[in-house]
């Protein structure tokens, strides 16, 4: 935590690493983890965010980098659930991803 802190990936400490947290702290932290560039897209992939989400070029980064999709609803309505807590195996996902990432980056 103090790493990440220092690095600028994470703004704040967080109180306990038992707590659950949100699917756009998760973004916030892969993304600058990743130093991604800024999305150059104006509107939201995800119809549960709009552009003006504080996390939105975080999540959009990861999805240009292919490391977030989202979740089609039973309508085809493509969701990042920002505010939900993410799952372990959602977080197992990112974390494959972002290797495979670095890894093609060279």
């Amino acid at each position: 935590q103090t790493r990440a802190l220092t690095d600028g990936i994470m703004s704040q400490s967080v109180p306990s690493l038992d707590r659950k947290i949100s699917r756009y702290t998760i973004a916030e932290i892969a993304a600058k983890a990743l130093k991604l560039p800024t999305s150059a897209r104006t509107e939201s992939p995800f119809s549960d965010m709009s552009m003006t989400v504080t996390s939105a070029p975080y999540v959009l980064a990861l999805y240009d980098a292919a490391i977030v999709n989202g979740t089609a609803d039973s309508k085809g309505a493509v969701n990042y659930y920002g505010v939900n807590s993410i799952r372990r195996s959602e977080m197992a996902v990112i974390i494959y991803r972002m290797n495979t990432y670095r890894a093609a980056q060279g």
